[in-house]
This record gives C-alpha cells, structure tokens and sequence, in this order.
C-alpha cells in the first residue's frame, strides 16, 4: 500500500544527479549477479542526459528527499529505481500506484529474473512473469 507521505511529481532536470546517484546505489545494491559495464560516471551521465531529458520521469519524495523514481512510456515502466536506504518504505508501492493511474488498462515492465525481491514485489502488485530467458 503506497505511504500518504510519499509524494510523486515529475522530475527536474536539476534533479539529475540526484537521480544518478539513486540509480547506481540500486543497480549495485540490487543487480549484484551482473557485471557493471559503465562507470559510475558514465551511468550517471547517461540518467541525466538521456533518461531525464527524453523519458518521462517521475520522482518520489519521502520525507521532503529524493527517494527513487521512474519512468514509463505509455503502458510500459521502463526504469523503476529506489534509494536501497529507503526501501520498504511504501516509495515503490507509490510509484506503482501512479503508473497504474497513467495507465489503467495495461501495464508492462521488465524485471531480471534472478532479482528475487524485485520479482516477489512487482508479483505483489499483480505483475506476473510472461517469460525467462
């Protein structure tokens, strides 16, 4: 159930660092089982360049911060990041909560099949695995 203290608008370009630093402490804390091909840098570079300037990003603010955001394109989340300090916090379930209102009918997102709790909470959502591989 999404947390009333959390709040969902969309991100700013001065923004980006912020959500840089987000999407590198979860894709390390998270994504441990892959290798990182891009510095810390580069990952960070290509969230403000390219993710916050083209896509459609939302953030999530716990307590006044930055705590995590996400974009989605039409029916399909595309990138959906939490601070690892923050989780279990209700952010995501806010997060999850807005994408269904942007898109009542259909949602879609992509989960790596060895990210266990990432797959047990979008289930707990009623996402459901389509395929492996």
């Amino acid at each position: 159930m999404p947390d009333r203290d959390v709040k969902i608008r969309c991100a700013t370009a001065r923004e980006a660092d912020a959500l840089g630093d987000i999407f590198v402490a979860s894709r390390r804390a998270a994504l441990w089982f892959l290798r990182e091909a891009h510095s810390a840098v580069d990952m960070k570079t290509w969230i403000s360049n390219v993710v916050v300037q083209r896509q459609t990003t939302w953030v999530a603010l716990h307590g006044g911060q930055i705590a995590g955001f996400m974009t989605q394109e039409r029916e399909e989340i595309e990138h959906l990041y939490l601070d690892p300090k923050k989780l279990r916090a209700g952010i995501g379930s806010a997060l999850i909560a807005f994408a269904k209102t942007q898109s009542p009918q259909r949602l879609i997102l992509t989960c790596f099949e060895q990210n266990q709790p990432a797959r047990k909470f979008y289930e707990g959502h009623g996402f459901h695995a389509v395929s492996f591989g």
